[in-house]
C-alpha cells in the first residue's frame, strides 16, 4: 500500500483516499468519498485501472459518472 501512496504523492496528488475492502464489494466508501470530493473539471489519479474498478462494467459506470462531472481520469500504470 505504501508504494501506491508514494506513487500518487510523486505524481502530485493533493489528497489520497484509501480503502481496505477486498473482493467485489459494491460498497466502496473510499471511492464514493473521493468522487464526492473532486470538483467539476478535477482530475482523478489512480495507480492503475484495476484499483478503480472491479470489473469492466464497474469501470464503465465510474467513467460515465466522472465524465458527467467533467472529471478527468489518469492512471499511472
Amino acid at each position: 500500500m505504501h508504494s501506491q501512496i508514494d506513487m500518487l504523492t510523486a505524481a502530485g496528488a493533493e489528497r489520497i483516499f484509501t480503502a481496505k475492502v477486498t473482493g467485489k464489494n459494491a460498497t466502496r466508501r473510499g471511492l464514493a468519498a473521493c468522487i464526492d470530493y473532486l470538483p467539476a473539471s478535477g482530475v482523478l489519479v489512480v495507480r492503475s485501472t484495476d484499483r478503480l474498478g472491479r470489473s469492466m462494467t464497474d469501470l464503465v459506470t465510474i467513467g460515465r459518472e466522472l465524465n458527467s462531472r467533467s472529471i478527468q481520469f489518469r492512471s499511472l500504470a
